[in-house]
């Protein structure tokens, strides 16, 4: 997990550091839409970490610990999978946010 997560890290820092001075500010989901091979992995790699944790999770016997890391996936394949512009994309993404740093 620690390997996929640095190399999120990387991707996503070598992503905003670009030629296009408006990357700084650009979400996540806009690379997905504007530069597809990048967005997509980026996404990619969100997925497999927190498959990672799901079956870290698993094996550690945490099993009514699974609702917080399962309903985040959920929650990133919602922002994953609509469009940006889309009230069903801005809502996941708020909830998702809301639900990561108050659980």
């Amino acid at each position: 997990m620690a390997i996929a997560t640095a190399l999120f890290l990387a991707l996503l820092a070598a992503a905003h550091v670009g030629d296009d001075p408006d990357a700084v500010d650009r979400p996540l989901s806009l690379f997905r839409e504007q530069r597809p091979v990048i967005g997509y992995f980026l996404f990619g790699l969100l997925v497999l970490i927190g498959a990672l944790h799901l079956r870290t999770y698993y094996w550690l016997g945490l099993g009514r610990e699974l609702f917080a890391p399962a309903a985040s996936m959920g929650l990133l394949a919602v922002v994953a999978l609509t469009p940006s512009p889309a009230a069903g994309h801005t809502v996941a993404a708020l909830v998702l946010l809301g639900f990561v740093f108050s659980w």
